[in-house]
């Protein structure tokens, strides 16, 4: 298909008040497209996802997400449609209609009516807004290591630690950063382990262990990525140690065992500060999601 070209008598300009720059417009009725605000039931979704054309499968973690969004209230008509060809089949909107069913709910979203196939067919080559966009777009500074680190305190906080796809949705996610005022402090934490462990996670578990013993938190995550003034067989020179031979010998030690190993290594301390240990360890594997240590 080629790329559309106005004709000159179609071209309307658009008032320079609303971008302050002249526009070229065209009608979209000139392409035969419609567009309208729609409240979309739980009756109307059915039906019309039982006319939706040939679509990619549901991604469950998409839809759990836009599930608990319209289930918290939190649907906002942001510009993004659901479109309709020209006979009314649904080409793009699946997850959003199949959100409305299962939260029972309804919702107002823009509707695109009138969309080829061929034009349909370029759709999805843009990218999707991130947590870590959307705080950049805020004013904070390392966005993305900042919504990594919200993920995995807002994860350990509702007990969701060994889900790697919890249903929060980005928007939501960037909007508990009020909920945690200290969390941009403790990114200066989360670098200093940079090419061992995550920053983002680094930073969450400052934060977190930080709520218990700040003085302690410091000293913990300072050292842990100096390795200095440590003796031998303290938790944590045992944890870095563990880190720094995994990456020598390029063994891949999943994040969530990461954390796992740095809570009890942090525990070991708590309970006592002249505890010492030779080896950490946590075997996922044989424990029960209730049972991801906790930080005490």
């Amino acid at each position: 298909m080629a790329m559309f070209v106005p004709r000159d008598e179609d071209v309307i300009l658009l008032d320079e008040k609303l971008f302050q720059v002249p526009v070229r417009s065209v009608a979209l009725t000139t392409l035969g497209i419609k567009v309208f605000l729609a409240e979309i039931t739980p009756e109307n979704a059915k039906f019309f996802l039982e006319r939706k054309f040939k679509n990619r499968g549901i991604k469950l973690p998409s839809l759990r997400k836009l599930i608990r969004t319209i289930t918290l209230d939190r649907w906002e008509i942001n510009g993004e449609t659901i479109i309709f060809d020209d006979e009314g089949h649904l080409l793009d909107g699946q997850h959003r209609l199949k959100a409305v069913i299962e939260s029972w709910k309804p919702i107002w979203s823009l509707i695109v009516y009138g969309i080829n196939q061929e034009r349909f067919k370029t759709m999805g080559q843009n990218s999707k807004r991130s947590a870590g966009d959307i705080l950049a777009i805020a004013g904070e500074r390392n966005g993305r290591n900042l919504a990594a680190a919200l993920r995995w305190v807002w994860r350990y906080e509702h007990n969701l630690m060994l889900n790697e796809h919890p249903d929060v949705a980005d928007d939501e996610l960037a909007d508990t950063i009020e909920q945690y005022p200290g969390l941009v402090e403790s990114l200066s934490y989360g670098f200093r382990l940079q090419g061992l462990v995550a920053p983002g996670l680094v930073t969450a578990l400052h934060y977190l262990c930080g709520q218990v013993d700040s003085s302690l938190a410091n000293h913990f995550y300072w050292s842990l990525g100096t390795g200095a003034n440590l003796d031998t067989d303290n938790p944590i020179l045992t944890l870095r140690e563990l880190f720094i031979n995994a990456n020598k010998k390029r063994t891949r030690l999943p994040d969530i065992y990461k954390a796992a190993v740095t809570i009890i290594a942090w525990n070991l301390l708590r309970k006592n500060p002249q505890a010492t240990v030779k080896k950490l360890s946590w075997r996922r594997g044989n424990v029960r999601r209730a049972e991801f240590p906790k930080i005490t």
